[in-house]
């Protein structure tokens, strides 16, 4: 993120296609988990974790090699289909090893991940980029991959449960189910509004480009600069974990063990609150950036645009 201009110089391109760049990682990501999840169910989420990974070995090192920008671009996407599998079946895993009054907190832990990256990463790479140049940015990438991959080898279990079988019955063999019939979820409300990560990717598709090009910072400071991002996700995460374990934990214990479902943990009123204090953060960060005030505004308005998710 930090080193998109520098890159974008490197290829000689324009700001519409080096944004195309981010766009392509983020619409990959957005849609192949429904396959890795579907490949999970039906094969073992630990099978699909190394494959997986493989796969964002080689589009990062592809990356990190790419000679031109149809390139970078092409070896992006295959970075992002690969990562993408930890975003679904990791919920996945999660389901597996945890009961449910604990996992709201677990969630919580397990979603940090994804939303610390966008906002930690930066950091790594703007220092990355001045010093090394900013191909070493997925060189650290690449490496950091095939220690992850090594660490699932040999620490991570198969989680996923085999297909429940009455007594006396032959185990039932799990079949490839259809991936886009996840796709139906979308007509819930709860699900739907997922799709507010839109306005957060929007934000941070500009972010470097407005502290570098408007307030003229170097990009290891740029870096520095999404600590709050980092910030405002953990402080979110574990505040909603806890308050989401809470509220499914008293509906339980005032409906009985019979009559719990999954549901019992959404609040209307949190999801209110939440996308109205996220809605300020997205006006306030506008309005700095608009006026031109001192970057330190800028910074307090992303927080609590990254607290909200």
């Amino acid at each position: 993120m930090p080193a998109l201009v520098t890159i974008q110089n490197a290829f000689g391109t324009n700001d519409t296609t080096m944004n195309a760049t981010l766009s392509a990682f983020t619409f990959t990501i957005a849609v192949c988990p429904i396959f890795w999840s579907a490949l999970g169910d039906a094969y073992g989420r630990r099978r699909v974790y190394l494959i997986s990974f493989c796969i964002a070995i080689i589009g990062a090192i592809g990356c990190a090699v790419s000679v031109n920008i149809g390139m970078f671009v092409a070896f992006r996407i295959v970075s992002a289909m690969g990562s993408s599998s930890v975003m679904s079946m990791g919920a996945g895993t999660i389901a597996d090893t945890f009961h449910p009054s604990e996992r709201g907190m677990a969630f919580a832990m397990y979603a940090t991940g994804p939303l610390l990256g966008p906002a930690l990463g930066p950091i790594i790479g703007g220092y990355l980029n001045i010093g090394l140049g900013w191909r070493s940015n997925l060189a650290f990438v690449a490496i950091y991959g095939v220690v992850i991959w090594v660490c699932i080898l040999c620490f991570l279990p198969e989680t996923a449960r085999p297909p429940a079988t009455l007594p006396g019955q032959l185990p039932v063999k799990r079949k490839m189910r259809n991936p886009f019939t996840a796709l139906v979820y979308f007509k819930y409300l709860n699900i739907s509004l997922s799709i507010l990560f839109l306005f957060f990717y929007l934000v941070n598709t500009t972010y470097t480009r407005t502290l570098t090009l408007q307030y003229h910072l170097d990009t290891g400071t740029v870096g520095l600069c999404y600590l709050p991002l980092a910030f405002g996700a953990m402080i979110g995460n574990q505040f909603g974990g806890r308050l989401s374990d809470y509220i499914y934990n008293k509906r339980v214990a005032a409906a009985g063990d019979n009559q719990t479902y999954p549901e019992m943990r959404i609040s209307g009123v949190v999801i209110a609150l939440s996308v109205l204090l996220a809605c300020c953060g997205y006006v306030s960060y506008g309005w700095c950036v608009e006026k031109n005030v001192h970057y330190a505004y800028v910074l307090v308005s992303i927080f609590f645009c990254k607290y909200m998710f």
